[in-house]
């Protein structure tokens, strides 16, 4: 069983059948635990000198002599608490899984969480984020801090799964075939991202949903690839791919140490020192300020996180479709959620003073009053209409040539020139003259 997992250092305790089948037990559930789970056991032994053949002859008493040794070397070696609780819990399970319940105390020394001073990311700093990442980085930041995927959804440990394209079933894809222009198109927005079961942490389907800042980077990469690297999407192609640099990575799936790895490259060069799984979190905690404005349910939240709730029993029941009804109310708790706490690009609002005043300045510019003469009059939206009519027409005067007279005598020959210029034709006069002015015309 050692190709099992062919790259581990322990990988020859796999050669005892017993052990073997317990590990191999662990990595049905996940290949990610089943791997952890040799290491540690396989470290474990290592330190002390001795095996899992050993370990399983091992009298009740005796095993909790080794794992009080253990604990003690480990935190010798100066690992943290966090990380000396998996080697008990992995050991405690291998000698379970040889009848030998091993209910020693063990007491483990209280330290700082390793990311207890992680702060979550602000808007304008995840904004900062996808400002510094490529077409690849910015969709794989944006599922993890919109949708609240963790890596493992994206790809998984053996490069053989992750996100697919057909788990955004609202998104239609056209590939460039002949005379056909590589496009990306959302049916809805915000549009749903379904995790199935094989891709999901715990096991179950579930889904959320990606705003429309999101579906754009998603749009803007799937398009990418299609136009530059000729890659043929289909249902089935994979949301993230690897480096495309590599002609024999286009179009396959991503590891999820890959995938971590290209998230903390557009952090880093945002200059922020947080982990990948931050992103996360950025949904998790603006989903719970979103939740206390009302705008969301709780049950929708641990829903969308892939955790256990009450929706999840509704999800089941329906054989993994949500009734329409519920599907459409979950979609606008989301977009109501996303514009405020999630998307870090947001339209501006408008108010209709704001309208008003940048017309009123407008057609004062028009009629040539400059900056310094619009400051002075104060807030142009809040004119009476007389007052800006007086303006203007003071204005025209001025610009017109009157002065502060509304009348002028022209020769009867150049009269038409005149009126195409707007004045109005007032009365003859006996010298081959004619005047006019501004006004209603009079015969």
């Amino acid at each position: 069983m050692q190709e099992l997992f062919p790259r581990s250092r322990y990988k020859d305790l796999l050669e005892d059948e017993r052990f073997s089948a317990w590990i191999e037990n662990i990595a049905r559930g996940s290949k990610i635990n089943g791997e952890v789970t040799l290491r540690r056991v396989g470290r474990a032994c290592s330190l002390l000198e001795t095996s899992p053949q050993d370990l399983a002859r091992m009298q009740k008493g005796e095993a909790g002599d080794f794992l009080l040794r253990v604990v003690s070397r480990l935190e010798k070696d100066r690992n943290r608490s966090s990380t000396i609780l998996g080697y008990v819990k992995s050991l405690k399970g291998w000698w379970l899984f040889n009848e030998i319940e091993v209910t020693r105390q063990v007491r483990l020394a209280r330290d700082n969480g390793l990311y207890d001073n992680e702060r979550v990311p602000s808007h304008q700093e995840l904004h900062s984020i996808f400002e510094h990442g490529d077409l690849q980085k910015k969709a794989c930041c944006a599922l993890m801090a919109f949708a609240g995927v963790r890596p493992g959804v994206l790809g998984n440990r053996d490069a053989n799964d992750g996100l697919r394209v057909s788990d955004l079933p609202e998104m239609k894809v056209v590939g460039g075939g002949e005379g056909q222009e590589p496009m990306v198109e959302f049916l809805k927005v915000p549009t749903v991202v379904v995790v199935r079961r094989t891709i999901s942490k715990a096991g179950r389907q579930y889904l959320s949903f990606l705003p429309d800042q999101g579906c754009g980077y998603v749009k803007q990469y799937l398009e990418w690839r299609m136009r530059t690297l000729k890659e043929k999407i289909t249902e089935s192609s994979p949301i993230i791919t690897a480096n495309p640099t590599n002609p024999r990575h286009i179009g396959r799936f991503v590891r999820v140490n890959n995938i971590g790895d290209t998230v903390r490259y557009a952090i880093r060069a945002a200059g922020f020192g947080w982990r990948p799984y931050v992103l996360r979190r950025y949904f998790d905690t603006r989903m719970m300020g979103a939740e206390q404005e009302g705008k969301v349910i709780k049950d929708y939240r641990v829903f969308w996180m892939g955790h256990i709730g009450d929706i999840e029993h509704v999800y089941t029941l329906n054989k993994g479709q949500l009734p329409q009804d519920l599907l459409e109310g979950m979609r606008d708790a989301y977009a109501r959620a996303a514009e405020k706490h999630l998307a870090t690009v947001v339209q501006p609002s408008i108010s209709k003073d704001e309208v008003v005043n940048t017309a009123r300045v407008e057609a004062l510019r028009l009629f040539g009053y400059d900056d310094e003469e619009i400051q002075a009059l104060g807030e142009v939206a809040q004119l009476t209409m007389e007052k800006l009519q007086e303006l203007i027409h003071e204005r025209s005067k001025q610009m017109l040539g009157l002065g502060q007279g509304t009348q002028k005598v022209v020769p009867i020959g150049e009269l038409e020139q005149w009126i195409e210029q707007g004045w109005d034709y007032k009365r003859d006069l006996p010298n081959g003259k004619a005047v006019v002015g501004l006004g209603t015309a009079t015969s």
